[in-house]
């Protein structure tokens, strides 16, 4: 969700100053009716504008489904083992109705290379 930043213009730095309710309010704005998330590259460490080669991991997946805040709560711990309860928002992005932070309870695909 935090992607989704990219179809914004202007000066973007300022919705940083509270994230977790601008990416909440992103995600309400957009409700997207399919979400993919594209992990065949993953930046682990030193992001976003940082790194090197070594923080990246080859990991050849595309993550697909209809609930956005399922599949970044998935991307969470797969990739950088966080709790996607702990992600405030997630949080909120649940309690608006834009979806569950139960990966497993939802239909979703995950295709690998």
């Amino acid at each position: 969700m935090k992607n989704w930043y990219g179809i914004l213009g202007g000066a973007r730095n300022r919705l940083h100053q509270r994230i977790h309710e601008s990416l909440a309010d992103l995600a309400d704005a957009m409700r997207p009716t399919l979400t993919l998330v594209d992990a065949y590259r993953v930046l682990i460490r030193n992001g976003p504008t940082g790194g090197s080669l070594s923080d990246v991991l080859l990991k050849k997946t595309l993550v697909a489904g209809t609930d956005p805040v399922a599949l970044d709560a998935y991307v969470a711990k797969a990739y950088w083992d966080l709790d996607a309860s702990q992600l405030r928002y997630l949080k909120l992005a649940q309690d608006r109705g834009l979806g569950k932070l139960d990966f497993a309870k939802v239909r979703t695909e995950v295709v690998t290379a």
